[in-house]
C-alpha cells in the first residue's frame, strides 16, 4: 500500500489550522484547478466527526465521484477521513497537529490502495503518487496561506484569477475562464477566436480568455485552453516580449502577436503541465512538472532536461531558479540538479 507522508510548518494556532484543515470552503478553492465542488452531504463549513461529503472533480481528463466520511476526530489534534466509494480501492488519509513553538506542524499520512491490481501498481510508480503528492502539497500551501493572512501561495508563485499587461496604448488582460464552454451559446461573452488544444479530447483543464484593450475597448479577443495538467496564472505563467504574449497553458507553450491575439506558434512544453516561462538570452525556459525545457523565438525545442522526480515543491524548498550562468533544480524526492544553459548537468 503506497504511502503519502508530509510535514508543513504553519505560523499559527493549532486550532486555527485544524478548522482551516477541514473547511469544505477552503478545500475547494485549494482544487480550483480541477474543478472540484462538494455536491452531496457536508457540502460548505466545517465538517465534523461521522460527517461525509461527495466531491465531484475532473482528473486525468475525466470527471469523477469521491464519497469520503470523517472516522474519527479529536480536536484540534487529529482527523482521519476515509474513501466510501470513488477511484480508489480504498483509501485513509490521517490529519496530525502538533504544537511547534510559536506555531503548528501539520502532518498528513496518504495511505490508499489504486484499482486496477498490477495496472494499479504500475500507475503508482509511473505518476499515481506524484500526482496526489502534487495536490496534496497545493492543498497545504493554501492552508498555510490562509492561517498565515498571506497571499494565496501555489507553486511555482502566487496564484491570481488574472494578470495584465501594457503594450503601447494596449492594455493585455488574461483571466482564468474555466465556466466557459465552447459548445454552448449561452455563454456570458463569446471570443472571436477559440485556439483548442490540437489532442482535445474532452473539456479542457485549463482555459484563458485573453483581450487586447484600448481606451476601455476591446480591440481583440482569444480563448485558449488545455486539456493536460492544470494550469494556474501568475506573474511567471506569461511573458511579454516586444509584440509578442508567450502563455504557459496547461502543457503547451503559446505565443500569440500582439495587439490582434493572432496564434503564431503553439509547442508542448512539458508532458503534463507547464507551470512557468523565463526569459533565457535569446530564447526561453519552461519549468514543466516533468522537464525543464529551453525553447526558441520560433517555438522549437532545443533541449530538453528530465529529473528522477517531478518539479513540485513541497513548499520547503524551491524545484526552479535561474541564476547567472546555470539552473539550479530540486525534484520531489529532494535530489538537486545543476545545469549549465546548454542543458549538462554540471557535477560539482
Amino acid at each position: 500500500m503506497p504511502v503519502i507522508r508530509l510535514e508543513t510548518f504553519i505560523n499559527a494556532p493549532k486550532e486555527t489550522v485544524f478548522d482551516l484543515a477541514r473547511s469544505i470552503d477552503l478545500h475547494q478553492i485549494s482544487t480550483a484547478h480541477t474543478n472540484e465542488k462538494a455536491i452531496a452531504g457536508k457540502t460548505s463549513g466545517l465538517i465534523e466527526l461521522d460527517e461525509w461529503v461527495t466531491w465531484e472533480a475532473r482528473h486525468f481528463g475525466i470527471v469523477q465521484k469521491l464519497t469520503s466520511k470523517i472516522t474519527a476526530m479529536n480536536v484540534p489534534d487529529h482527523f482521519v477521513d476515509e474513501m466510501v466509494s470513488g477511484a480508489f480501492k480504498s483509501f485513509r488519509h490521517e490529519h496530525i497537529f502538533e504544537m511547534e513553538g510559536a506555531g503548528t506542524l501539520m502532518i498528513d499520512v496518504f495511505n490508499y490502495v489504486s484499482p486496477f491490481g498490477i495496472f494499479g501498481k504500475l500507475a503508482d510508480q509511473i505518476f499515481l503518487k506524484r500526482y496526489m503528492a502534487a495536490l496534496l502539497t497545493q492543498r497545504n500551501e493554501v492552508i498555510k496561506a490562509h492561517a498565515e493572512e498571506q497571499k494565496l501561495k501555489l507553486t511555482p508563485d502566487y496564484r491570481e484569477d488574472s494578470i495584465n499587461f501594457t503594450f503601447g496604448e494596449y492594455t493585455i488582460g488574461l483571466r482564468n475562464d474555466h465556466e466557459y464552454n465552447t459548445e454552448s451559446n449561452d455563454n456570458l461573452y463569446r471570443y472571436s477566436r477559440i485556439y483548442d488544444d490540437p489532442e482535445k479530447r474532452y473539456r479542457p483543464n485549463t482555459q484563458y480568455g485573453i483581450k487586447t484593450i484600448a481606451d476601455g475597448v476591446v480591440v481583440a479577443d482569444c480563448l485558449i485552453s488545455g486539456c493536460a495538467g492544470a494550469t494556474g496564472l501568475h506573474r511567471h505563467s506569461a511573458l511579454l516580449e516586444d509584440d509578442k504574449l508567450l502563455v504557459c497553458c496547461s502543457d503547451s507553450l503559446l505565443c500569440l502577436k500582439i495587439p490582434d491575439l493572432d496564434l503564431l506558434w503553439r509547442v508542448k512544453g512539458d508532458y503534463i503541465t507547464c507551470f512557468e516561462i523565463r526569459k533565457l538570452e535569446n530564447d526561453y525556459i519552461i519549468h514543466g512538472e516533468m522537464s525543464v525545457s529551453r525553447i526558441d523565438p520560433h517555438g522549437n525545442i532545443v533541449w530538453e532536461f528530465i529529473g528522477a522526480d517531478v518539479f513540485v515543491s513541497d513548499g520547503h524548498f524551491s524545484p526552479f531558479e535561474i541564476e547567472k550562468d546555470r539552473i539550479l533544480l530540486c525534484d520531489w524526492s529532494g535530489r538537486k540538479y545543476v545545469l549549465d544553459f546548454g542543458g549538462k548537468e554540471i557535477t560539482e
